[in-house]
């Protein structure tokens, strides 16, 4: 994993590429992967990469749910074994939120020194499909794909400062 994540230069391709090894880990043709990021601009998370199975989907919930907002406020990892028996959340409130059936849960948040740059989470409408060693492994996962997005942001940063003036925004001369 870590191989192929060193192997991408933009935040997009890192995205995919630690959302599939994600998947092909974890998932299941039931399993959704949803790999979210703060906007540098807004503050906000936004989706970056989702997927279920094998398949790249769209999804209603663009900036999350009341999971990914605990994940967000806390900075810790979530696992939720069986939604309908977790005490944390109400479960009415979730399901008017968004249609998708969430039983099973693993959210990460992805930390780069003690600042959150997005959120690696796991679903499934099976309950009991998570466990304790899956989410340790999932933090070592994610840990990693952190690391391989902030210097695929700082590559794509240094790459537009050699074709535009830091000051003004113009494009350089060397550019045209």
């Amino acid at each position: 994993i870590a191989e192929k994540l060193n192997q991408s230069y933009s935040v997009q391709d890192t995205s995919r590429t630690l959302s599939s090894e994600v998947g092909r880990l974890f998932g299941q043709k039931d399993t959704t992967i949803i790999l979210y990021l703060f906007q540098s601009r807004t503050g906000e998370l936004g989706i970056s990469a989702s997927q279920k199975g094998l398949m790249e989907i769209n999804l209603k919930e663009k900036k999350g749910d009341l999971y990914d907002k605990w994940v967000v406020k806390n900075l810790q990892a979530l696992l939720i074994e069986d939604s309908k028996n977790d005490f944390r959340f109400d479960l009415e409130r979730v399901h008017t939120e968004d249609a998708r059936l969430v039983r099973s849960l693993m959210s990460v948040p992805l930390m780069i020194s003690n600042k959150a740059i997005g959120i690696l989470r796991l679903d499934s409408p099976r309950p009991n499909f998570f466990q304790a060693d899956k989410l340790r492994l999932l933090t070592t996962i994610a840990d990693m794909g952190a690391v391989a997005i902030e210097n695929a942001q700082l590559y794509e940063k240094i790459e537009d400062l050699a074709i535009r003036d830091s000051l003004t925004g113009l494009f350089l001369r060397r550019h045209f």
